[in-house]
């Protein structure tokens, strides 16, 4: 979290994060309580440490809701019609665009987060 907020400091930016209310499925055998627990920990605990920190340096903190962010293209912003669920052939780690027109595979962290970023630019315009 310092981290974020030193770079964000510098730069005299906006951080925005996705809202994650609820856990995400996990891909992991566990009990349903240790997945939850788990999936809300790092995420909760780090959010709030980042809210916490930017607000002491005068920073601003916008979530934006999470629908899309992984699986629409941010290179040409083709969103599939229907969400591409999990199956043994998913790569996790990638993206790959639907959209013949594109074609463009990108590491699926980055495509998110440009993703997060954009809707974040949009929030501050408004």
């Amino acid at each position: 979290s310092k981290k974020i907020i030193d770079l964000a400091k510098k730069n005299n930016s906006l951080i925005v994060m996705e809202n994650l209310e609820k856990p995400k499925k996990s891909r992991f055998r566990e009990s349903k309580r240790r997945k939850y627990a788990l999936s809300l920990f790092a995420f909760k605990r780090l959010a709030a440490m980042i809210e916490y920190k930017a607000k002491r340096e005068g920073l601003k903190v916008k979530y934006v809701p999470p629908e899309g962010t992984s699986y629409t293209c941010s290179h040409c912003g083709y969103v599939p019609v229907e969400r591409p669920y999990p199956t043994n052939s998913f790569n996790y780690s990638r993206m790959h665009c639907p959209n013949q027109k594109c074609n463009v595979e990108l590491d699926a962290d980055y495509n998110a987060a440009y993703n997060i970023a954009q809707q974040g630019l949009k929030m501050l315009n408004e």
